[in-house]
């Protein structure tokens, strides 16, 4: 027979379970209604700066900064301040868009896309020659007899630094072969050499300037739109190498090996040619290179 102290004790310890059941419950639901609203915050976030981005695919903006009339999102009632800002390289042929959706509780969402132009001259000349030279070139003879090659003075070469910080900033040659490039753009800023291993599978339409030399060893293949350029430095193409639709450029000197294939755009201080390559000039290539949205959050 259990007596009045026990049973009050069993009472006692059933009543602090069920408030710390309780407690436990009302924590956890509160929780997921705070995640909730996050969650819900940041996708009017997001379809905030998507919306705005949808409007400049059509629209012609502005150099500088623009801050939208504030938005107020429901429920919550929070303030969001909308600034879109467009910033030029001096030659005014790479661009670099920010749009940026803030919350005054300190959440933000950020759609970023770089642009990479080429001069005029270039968009003229690519239409009859796949090789425009500043200095010189050599071994035209294993070239067929239409002239498929050009001089310019002119500095044709876009102020690529402008993409430092912008870009991603660092790759490896095993990346690039497992991943593929992606759709941002890259920019590596040390001067060391970078080797695309022999053999290799490229995926991926991109913009992909290393600050130093770039060697592409025999039997690469790149599969899609891409600009390649050595801002200061050579580019060195080996044999049997296949660009299906490619603008490459060096500051330096740029040389292709025997059967090596590009249909697109050389464009170097000097060009030497090692073997018989077959080139072929295509206008589409020198359309503008653009980058897809890349995005930021923060909460």
């Amino acid at each position: 027979m259990h007596n009045k102290g026990s049973i009050s004790i069993s009472i006692l310890i059933g009543s602090l379970f069920l408030a710390a059941l309780t407690q436990t419950i009302l924590i956890f639901s509160m929780h997921t209604k705070s995640s909730a609203l996050e969650e819900l915050e940041d996708y009017q976030l997001r379809k905030l700066c998507g919306s705005i981005a949808k409007r400049f695919e059509t629209h012609t903006i502005t150099d500088g900064t623009e801050t939208w009339p504030d938005v107020i999102l429901e429920p919550g009632h929070h303030k969001v301040k909308v600034i879109q800002t467009l910033e030029n390289s001096d030659d005014a042929l790479l661009s670099y868009m920010t749009i940026g959706a803030i919350s005054d509780n300190d959440h933000s969402f950020y759609m970023r896309k770089l642009t990479v132009n080429l001069p005029n001259i270039v968009k003229e000349k690519v239409k009859d020659y796949p090789i425009i030279y500043k200095n010189s070139i050599s071994g035209t003879e294993y070239l067929n007899n239409r002239p498929l090659y050009t001089s310019t003075k002119e500095e044709v070469m876009p102020m690529f630094k402008f993409l430092n910080t912008k870009a991603i900033s660092s790759l490896t040659p095993e990346d690039a072969i497992q991943d593929g490039l992606s759709s941002r753009f890259y920019y590596l800023p040390t001067n060391t050499t970078f080797s695309f291993k022999s053999n290799s599978k490229i995926h991926g339409s991109t913009v992909f300037v290393n600050a130093g030399n770039i060697n592409i060893a025999s039997n690469c293949i790149f599969y899609d739109r891409i600009m390649l350029v050595s801002g200061a430095g050579n580019i060195t193409i080996g044999k049997n190498v296949n660009f299906k639709k490619a603008v490459i450029i060096a500051r330096g000197t740029i040389s292709i090996d025997s059967d090596s294939k590009i249909n697109g755009l050389i464009i170097g201080n000097q060009v030497i040619l090692k073997g018989p390559i077959t080139l072929s000039p295509d206008e589409e290539v020198v359309t503008p290179f653009s980058s897809t949205y890349f995005l930021n959050t923060s909460s």
